[in-house]
């Protein structure tokens, strides 16, 4: 028993060293991420940042902050700042950025509070300070009159006190029923809670009056649409002595015929008996892009000219930003060159160390030891870029940022690692290549021998290629290690005895060692004895081709009686005779055949192979070639005169 209680006694005083070592590293923890006190000013201004005399509820103003940096200051220190009840709040986000870009630290605002959270730029740069501003709206301020309001800020628990002048006016809107004019109004602002939501009031016959088949609509502009579900309607009636609205009641939206919306807007119809209603809706921001988002409401009324009110709500902006520098300190950088797996230090690096302003401070160029050392250089922050590899190795980080703080080293290593470059040996593409068998047409079995092929083409590495082979004995042409590529295969030369094929035949080769095996027919040629034997073809630099489609026979023209011709000189004589002695200058020639009597003066006569024609047609004339029955028996006649003519000589 007495061990036992020795164990939970032993066990106790574990648990009791536990909680007090928990207890100091949440106090270290706490001391890591500590409220600093920076903030040096606030100021109240109008929204375009001008001191303004006055203001009023609802006005728009600018809180400007300005803050800096008097102590050491880590990465997840804060600092924050609330804002008076009198003012509206913020939601949203503040970056604090230099000139470069670099973030300092953000601001996140919930409602009435802002709180700011640094980053680790902060650890590496001195004389650091900034600014921010927000902009907000008076808020509705009980108290009537033109009175001082104060604003008290609180900053990390601590106050700053800052006042303005509001004019509250009177709390009476119209005083006298007289007074009341007011038919149609409109009103937007951005939702406090949410900067993504615009709150909008439509209030609709203040004055009071009968207004008959009431129409209210509601057009949208871009950059915002109309959340469902969001339009309230009341409605009662208004006091023309203070100015209130009484007995306002909640209406339904039950009627679909009364009620109907979009995105881009909607449309209401009410019945009025001189009652007041007012409208409550919202819009969604739906482009960020967009600062000032456009509302236009409508009221129609029987024998009512239509009152347009048209609004415009701004976005509620804010900004920051943020400096610093190192200048004040000097020290030298000291870049380690080093093989990323071995660690083998590198000689050939070239670097340039590049300031804020963009300008090239340095080069350096690694020793045999692999280092490079600047001389002294400003303190801040650089960029180290590599703008050449040693010899067998590749850049892996172009450049990079560093910070230079020479408050406490004076002199900062920086090592830079290279990958080693693998030699890459390219892998060439087994060729391929082309079989051709050159066989007899008509006896598929008989290989032809001296059929000469040409091969045309280009490879896949745009080189051009140009073969010529002849088929052996067995038939057989090979053409080797062709690249990948796309040929043309023609044949140039016929086999002795055959027509040559003059066909094209397109070839492809694409995979490894590809074989692209090609079969060639070739018809016999025509010879002379007919036996099929041999090649008749009387031009030898062109060999007879074998065509393709069956030869055209040719036509010829039917054969030409040319008749019984004479020789030229009994032709002469015989006209000469013809002229002198038979023909009579006073009357012509007469020919009577068949009964049928033609006088003409001239007759058809074939000259060698050339046809005189006759000067004057007859009725009937035979073709070209014809012995016709008329031209016989002329010819008969002359004959048997020139027979007589001769005889009396």
């Amino acid at each position: 028993m007495k061990t036992f209680d020795k164990i939970i006694k032993g066990r106790k005083n574990i648990i009791i060293i536990l909680t007090f070592l928990f207890q100091i590293l949440l106090c270290s923890k706490t001391v890591l991420a500590a409220n600093v006190d920076v903030i040096d000013n606030v100021k109240i201004t109008n929204e375009k940042g001008v001191v303004q005399g006055g203001y009023r509820p609802g006005d728009r103003i600018r809180i400007d902050v300005d803050w800096s940096i008097k102590s050491e200051t880590k990465a997840g220190d804060t600092f924050s700042l609330k804002i008076p009840k009198e003012l509206r709040g913020f939601n949203g986000t503040i970056q604090l950025k230099d000139k470069e870009g670099r973030n300092f630290g953000t601001g996140v605002g919930k409602g009435d509070v802002i709180t700011f959270t640094f980053s680790d730029i902060v650890e590496k740069l001195e004389n650091i300070s900034g600014f921010f501003y927000i902009q907000s709206e008076i808020k509705y301020i009980e108290r009537q009159g033109e009175i001082e309001v104060p604003l008290v800020f609180e900053v990390n628990g601590k106050a700053i006190k800052n006042s303005i002048i509001v004019d509250t006016g009177s709390t009476n809107s119209g005083g006298s029923p007289s007074k009341i004019t007011e038919m149609f109004q409109k009103w937007g602002r951005i939702n406090e809670n949410d900067s993504n939501i615009i709150d909008w009031i439509l209030r609709v016959n203040y004055k009071g009056e009968h207004l008959y088949n009431t129409i209210i609509s509601d057009t949208i502009s871009n950059g915002h649409e109309f959340v469902d579900g969001s339009l309230e309607l009341y409605k009662g009636y208004t006091n023309h002595r203070t100015g209130n609205i009484d007995n306002e009641t909640k209406v339904l939206l039950k009627d679909p015929v009364n009620f109907s919306f979009s995105p881009s807007g909607f449309k209401l119809k009410i019945y009025n008996e001189g009652e007041t209603y007012t409208l409550y809706y919202q819009t969604k921001i739906v482009d960020k892009g967009i600062s000032d988002f456009r509302n236009k409401a409508t009221l129609e009324a029987y024998n009512k000219k239509p009152i347009i009110k048209e609004i415009m709500v701004k976005d509620f902006s804010s900004g920051g930003g943020a400096s610093g520098d190192l200048k004040k300190y000097k020290g030298k950088l000291k870049i380690i060159k080093q093989d990323k797996t071995t660690g083998e230090l590198l000689e050939g690096a070239v670097f340039e160390l590049i300031n804020d302003e963009n300008k090239v401070v340095t080069t350096l160029t690694t020793n045999k030891k692999g280092e490079a050392i600047t001389n002294e250089v400003l303190g801040g922050i650089y960029t180290l870029k590599e703008i050449k590899a040693p010899k067998g190795y590749k850049i892996e980080l172009e450049s990079e940022e560093i910070t230079l703080n020479f408050k406490e080293n004076k002199e900062i290593k920086k090592i830079v690692t290279n990958k080693k470059v693998t030699p890459w040996t390219p892998i060439e593409p087994i060729k391929g290549s082309i079989k051709i068998t050159k066989v007899d047409k008509d006896n598929l079995d008989k290989v032809l021998e001296g059929a000469e092929f040409t091969l045309k083409g280009i490879s896949e590495h745009n080189k051009n290629i140009k073969l010529i082979g002849t088929t052996d004995k067995n038939g057989l042409l090979e053409f080797k290690d062709i690249p990948h590529g796309k040929y043309t295969l023609k044949e140039i030369k016929a086999p002795e005895g055959y027509r040559i094929y003059e066909g094209e035949q397109e070839i492809i080769i694409k995979s490894q060692g590809e074989v692209v095996e090609v079969k060639v027919e070739n018809r016999k040629s025509k010879t002379s004895s007919g036996s099929g034997s041999g090649s008749r073809n009387p031009d030898p630099e062109k060999p007879n081709s074998e065509k393709p489609y069956p030869e055209k026979p040719e036509t010829k023209d039917p054969p030409i009686d040319k008749g019984d011709e004479l020789p030229p000189q009994e032709l002469d004589v015989i006209k000469d005779k013809l002229k002198d002695k038979l023909v009579d200058k006073d009357k012509k020639p007469s020919v009577k055949v068949n009964k049928v009597e033609k006088k003409d003066s001239s007759v058809n006569i074939l000259l060698g192979k050339k046809e005189v024609k006759p000067k004057k047609s007859v009725d009937v004339l035979p073709k070209t070639g014809e012995n016709g029955p008329i031209f016989n028996y002329v010819l008969g006649w002359l004959l048997i005169v020139v027979g007589l003519y001769l005889r009396k000589r």
